[in-house]
């Protein structure tokens, strides 16, 4: 990642479906990834589906109501991350 920033990757960019790395990030789960980027500089507020939004709803959905454990990892932390 610090090459691609130290060469001036642009953050805001989008993949085919509107999707900011930063988004990537949120929905794989790595709040260590979320955190370097918002650190350069990404934006939890661009592209067609909005970080912050994303990290939301993966938040509602970190808890596994039937198996009474989480369900999915790093969701919550990169809520706070994103949302305070």
């Amino acid at each position: 990642m610090a090459v691609l920033f130290d060469a001036g990757a642009d953050l805001a960019a989008v993949n085919v479906y509107g999707a900011t790395s930063l988004v990537a990030a949120v929905y794989g789960a790595n709040p260590d990834v979320v955190q370097r980027l918002l650190a350069a500089g990404a934006d939890p507020d661009v592209g067609n589906e909005i970080a912050r939004e994303a990290a939301t709803g993966m938040a509602e959905a970190d808890w596994d109501e039937d198996a009474c454990e989480p369900k999915k990892p790093g969701y919550a932390e990169i809520n706070a991350l994103l949302n305070g």
